[in-house]
Formats: C-alpha cells, structure tokens, sequence
C-alpha cells in the first residue's frame, strides 16, 4: 500500500490549509464586497492597508531571528522558550508601533478627508493581531509546524466568514464598523486557541531574549531589510491609489484583483515552505522539484486567466466589473513572483540573508519608483502594471543570486 513519507505528508497539509482558506477568503471578500460596496470596501482595504504597512515595518527582523534560532534547536524545553520571548517581544513591538500609529494620524490628511478617523481608531486597538500573523508564519515555518502552520492560516478566516454571515442574515445588512469588529473577534478567538497549542514558556527570558538578539544582528535584520521594503511598498502602493482617487472605489477593484492573482503564488510558497529544511542540506535546487512546481504554478495561471471575466461578473456584479482588466495584468507578474519566493525560501534556508536583503531592497525600489510614476496618472491600472512588473524583476534578480551562490 502506498505510504506518504513526512515532507509529501506536510505539503499536503500545508497545501490543504493554503488551498482550503481560497474558497473561505474568496467567499469573505465577495459577501464584504457586496455588502459594502465598492466604496465602502475600498475604505475597509485601506484601513488594513495601513495597518499591515506598519506591522510589516516594526518587526525589525526578530520574528525571523526567532525562526533561525528554532531551525538551529534540537531542544523541545528550548523551542517553547524562544516561543515565549518573541511573544515579548511582540508586545513590546505593539507599544512602539501605536506610538507610530498616533504619529501618523496627527499628520495624514487622506484618513480625515475621507471621513475614516474613527473606524482607524478601532483598529488601533488589534495592531497586536498583525504581529501575532507574522509570528505564526515565520516561528511555525522555522519549527516545521505545519499542521500548526496550515491552522492559522485557515481557522480565523473560517470563524470571520461564519460570523458575517451569521450578522448579514440577522441584522439589515453590515455596516463597515461592525465588520472591523467582526475581524478583530475572529482574530481574538483564533488566537487565543493558538497561544494554548503551542504552550509557550517563559523561564530563561532573559537568556533567550539575548540570543535571539544575537540572531537578528547576524541574521534576522538582514532578512528584514530586505523584506520589508517590498512588503511595505506594496501596500503603499495601495495607499497611493487612494491619494489619487476621490474615494476608494478604485482601492477596492485593485484589491479584489490583487487578491485573485495572488492565488497563482500558493503553489510554489508551500513547495518551498515543506521543503525549507531540506533546501539548507541541499547544494541545489532539485530539478524534478522546480520542475512539478513550475508546471502546476503554470497550469493555474492558465486557469485564472481563461475563467477570471466569467468569475467576477457572477461573483461581484456588475460594479466591480473592471476587476477581470487588472487581473490579466497581475497574473503574469504573479507567475514570477511565486518563483521568486520559491528562490528567496532556498537562499534564505542557506543561510544567504544579505543576498535576500539585497534582491528585496532593489526591487523594493523598481517597485517605489514605478508606483509614484504610474499610479498618479493611472491609478488602480497604474498600480497593476508596476506590481507585473515588480515581479518579473524580483525573480530575475533572485535567479542571479541563485546562480552565483550555486557557482562559489
């Protein structure tokens, strides 16, 4: 009888949680899109916007210096303590990072002008719950969790669509409060079941809390300098679209076409997440693993771009009708991005942070600087063909720091 063995075993699962949140995240979008409006939806995708841009920036690298130090243990009474020092660390994170937050309230304009101050104050209260998703994604990869991984991608988004459905078919319909409430108590109680599975400890704080620190100078900075600028950037881009546009309509097509294209990335991600391990023994990329991945990447992005204009007229209606127009653009840049990220997971894997930093920062950069040419004058268009082109330049430039490394 046929018999998995444990990396087969793990993609699945992580596969499962990864494909199993598409139809869930799908459903979400379209119910909130409906109810809300292009609008409406648009100034809810800003709001996370903005938030995400700044979670993303004030990790300074200790999630990955957590990860590095996890894949380096051997020792289960160890693993949960470094377990309980990030968790320290994000607190202190969310202190600075409503510090931030308050700063930048008293000087934007665009969140007054567009009638969103109190809404951003009750987000300001969950900034904690954006750090806890980084934490799951980086500590559960490094610790190869990924039963645990594939939870916490999955479960809070299957708790957030019951609950508005449950309050869309009780009540009159959502207003864009009652769903920033609705997130931030899917949030809680996902969590919440998070923290009791993993069981953190927080003996030897002091002692954990200071290698890891050592890990984020010799490692973990590295790879934050270098994924935070793309990461940050493509959100900024999105903010930029609502700068330039008299509301958030545009935002909103943007968004849900960011989000469909962003599906072809899941395939090569897992490949590489299953396989992170593995990549830091192995001289190179195996040819039959890069193989199976570019054909089943290659194969759904065929499928997005034949179904994609049928999808959306049904899905969405007739309002978000542009959506299928910024798809077409988005999923070749997304077909390159995906295997730049397969790239970025060996190299980083390999223990090549500063070549990860410096492909990130540089295309970072091609991203900043075509957003502020395109996006002022094309606005959710514009926006499209700076993130296609961004990607085929991260996975042009991941490949040469591949083949050199493969070559020392």
């Amino acid at each position: 009888m046929f018999q998995l063995n444990s990396i087969n075993r793990d993609f699945i699962y992580l596969l499962a949680g990864s494909v199993g949140v598409m139809p869930v995240m799908l459903l979400l979008n379209i119910l909130l899109a409906r109810e809300l409006g292009p609008v409406k939806y648009g100034d809810y995708t800003y709001l996370l916007s903005v938030l995400t841009l700044f979670t993303t920036v004030f990790t300074f690298g200790f999630f990955q210096a957590g990860g590095r130090a996890l894949v380096l243990n051997s020792s289960n009474r160890r693993r949960l303590q470094y377990y309980g020092a990030e968790l320290v660390l994000l607190v202190l994170l969310y202190l600075m990072l409503n510090v931030a937050l308050v700063l930048f309230l008293q000087f934007d304009s665009n969140i007054k002008e567009k009638g969103l101050l109190d809404y951003f104050s009750i987000l300001l209260l969950s900034g904690w719950v954006f750090l806890f998703k980084r934490y799951c994604e980086i500590l559960f990869q490094a610790d190869g969790k990924v039963k645990l991984l594939s939870f916490s991608k999955i479960f809070q988004p299957v708790i957030y669509l019951i609950l508005v459905v449950l309050f869309s078919f009780v009540g009159s319909g959502l207003s864009l409060y009652a769903v920033l409430m609705i997130f931030i108590a899917s949030n809680v109680f996902s969590i919440s079941i998070i923290l009791c599975a993993i069981r953190p400890k927080f003996n030897m704080l002091w002692q954990r809390l200071s290698e890891i620190w050592l890990y984020n100078k010799k490692f973990g900075f590295h790879l934050y300098l270098g994924s935070v600028l793309p990461l940050s950037l493509s959100m900024l881009s999105m903010m930029l679209i609502s700068y330039h546009s008299e509301d958030n309509a545009g935002l909103a097509f943007y968004s849900i076409a960011l989000s469909l294209s962003a599906l072809i990335t899941v395939i090569p991600n897992a490949m590489a997440t299953v396989h992170y391990r593995g990549f830091s023994k192995s001289k190179v990329l195996p040819l039959g693993l890069a193989a199976k991945t570019f054909l089943l990447t290659f194969s759904a992005t065929v499928a997005l771009v034949v179904c994609v204009k049928k999808f959306v007229q049904i899905a969405y209606g007739i309002d978000y009708f542009l959506v299928y127009k910024l798809v077409y653009i988005l999923s070749y840049g997304m077909l390159a991005h995906g295997f730049g990220d397969f790239l970025n997971r060996y190299l980083s894997a390999k223990g090549y942070g500063k070549y990860v930093r410096n492909a990130s920062v540089l295309t970072g950069l091609f991203l900043l600087s075509s957003s502020l040419m395109l996006i002022p004058i094309y606005q959710e268009y514009g926006a499209a063909i700076s993130t296609s082109l961004t990607g085929l330049v991260y996975f042009l430039i991941l490949f040469f720091y591949y083949r050199k490394v493969i070559n020392e």
